[in-house]
């Protein structure tokens, strides 16, 4: 199977520091990088997928934190405008 190039390339700019939006970092000012912090919630399941394409990437700390959906569900109902996952499957 192969894999479909734009995912090897936003991966690439988003390992090498040069991935910026909006969304993703609003209050990041900084021109440089010393190390990276992935936060998203679906980095756990491609972190092998990526170190295999990516074999300078060596991950540190892989941290996991699962929020409680009572919590999550009023989250959703308030920012209603977000880019939320309905289905899974796309």
């Amino acid at each position: 199977m192969s894999d479909p190039p734009t995912y090897k390339l936003l991966l690439r700019d988003v390992l090498s520091g040069r991935f910026t939006h909006n969304r993703v970092d609003p209050r990041n000012r900084a021109f440089h990088y010393g190390g990276i912090v992935i936060k998203d919630i679906f980095t756990n399941l491609m972190a092998k997928w990526a170190t295999e394409r990516f074999p300078a990437v060596v991950p540190v700390m892989v941290v996991m934190v699962v929020r409680n959906p009572f919590s999550v569900a009023p989250s959703k109902a308030r920012k209603s405008d977000w880019l939320w996952l309905h289905d899974p499957a796309n």
